[in-house]
């Protein structure tokens, strides 16, 4: 499993290191499965930068969902689909 909300811009952070550094250890996954879940209107990480990030992402099974919501809008259906991927995949 990866968690890494995608590649942080602007206001969060502007570390130009850190891009490579999230591409590089995301091709390195290989047997994981991977869900990144993201919100649509999340302030701290552009849809884009989460497509790329996930793009980059080399494991045996990914998953790339959008949610409704900012950064901190944790609704019950993305704690529910946590749960399902953890149960589907940890036991």
């Amino acid at each position: 499993m990866f968690v890494a909300g995608g590649i942080p811009r602007g206001q969060w952070t502007q570390d130009p290191d850190l891009e490579p550094l999230l591409l590089g250890a995301a091709g390195r996954l290989g047997g994981a499965d991977v869900l990144m879940l993201s919100m649509e209107e999340d302030e701290l990480f552009d849809a884009d930068d989460v497509r790329r990030l996930f793009d980059g992402v080399c494991a045996r099974s990914k998953t790339l969902t959008f949610f409704p919501g900012n950064h901190d809008d944790w609704e019950p259906d993305v704690i529910d689909t946590s749960v399902r991927f953890l149960r589907e995949h940890v036991g």
